[in-house]
């Protein structure tokens, strides 16, 4: 059945709308989200560097794109005079299952051609959930982590930004602090190897945070808040759920390079950030693009 249509291919030239004789007819179907056939044919023929002529043996080709469980997926048929073809490509983008296509299509028209220069993907990713940071603070301190990935595959840039529940400390005679991080965030090199499915990254991280101290029922400590600047490794992990959503494991350890001293107005120390921190997330991560 499909043989018989392909032949029928090379039949309709008149009426694919294209000017005859053309050796090369093509007919393409897809779904609205997708490149239509007038896009195609045109990227098909600059890809071609001429347009199509009467020179060389007649190619027909039927490309039938269709949404798949993780992203689209095209099966090409072809007939030349050697002989008929059937290939299936998949991606997550229609868009850059399409381009495939069009590179497959036009190397089986002029076995010639140099295949064009390999293009690494790009996207970019949103994600939010819990983190939890030990050491910096008194206590073990849940919060609340935001990221913004830019995957240039195999480097990425990591934006992130977060906040921890405030914590108290109770200091000899009875003296008390609350500690609060409002608002911390970070800037991180990754550089990973990735499988089907899964991403596994290691990093360079630079992490910055505010740390806020108030005294209770004494003299508020003479430095009420400051920053703290440090930087160390992390390591990483993104396991897709779908090709538009993934959990992402992060693990980190950071050593202060700027760290505040939070003293109580007679000079005794009310609270020092730790020197070696750690802390981790479990996010939930959207692919924008």
């Amino acid at each position: 059945m499909r043989l018989a249509r392909l032949a029928c291919l090379l039949g309709v030239v008149a009426s694919s709308g294209f000017a005859a004789p053309l050796p090369v007819t093509l007919i393409w179907k897809a779904p609205e989200a997708c490149p239509q056939y007038p896009e195609v044919w045109s990227r098909l023929t600059e890809r071609l560097g001429r347009t199509p002529s009467a020179e060389g043996a007649s190619f027909a080709a039927r490309g039938q794109v269709e949404k798949a469980e993780n992203g689209w997926r095209v099966e090409l048929q072809t007939l030349t005079a050697a002989g008929a073809g059937v290939r299936v490509l998949t991606n997550s983008s229609c868009e850059e299952l399409t381009r495939a296509a069009i590179l497959v299509l036009a190397l089986a028209i002029d076995p010639t051609l140099e295949p064009p220069p390999e293009v690494k993907p790009r996207s970019l990713w949103l994600a939010l959930g819990p983190q939890v940071a030990i050491g910096a603070t008194p206590f073990p301190a849940p919060g609340l982590a935001g990221k913004v990935t830019l995957d240039l595959t195999p480097v990425s840039l990591d934006l992130s930004i977060g906040t921890f529940l405030q914590q108290r400390l109770t200091r000899d005679g009875g003296r008390a602090v609350r500690v609060s991080v409002p608002i911390e965030g970070g800037l991180a090199t990754c550089l990973g190897l990735r499988a089907e499915r899964l991403l596994v990254q290691a990093c360079v991280a630079l992490q910055a945070a505010l740390f806020v101290a108030e005294a209770e029922g004494v003299e508020r400590p003479r430095l009420g808040q400051g920053a703290l600047l440090s930087a160390g490794p992390r390591v990483q992990a993104r396991v897709l759920l779908t090709s538009w959503v993934a959990l992402r494991l992060v693990g980190d350890v950071s050593v202060a390079m700027l760290r505040p001293r939070f003293l109580f107005a007679d000079d005794s120390e009310a609270w020092v950030p730790g020197l070696v921190s750690g802390g981790g997330a479990l996010l939930v991560e959207f692919k924008v693009w």
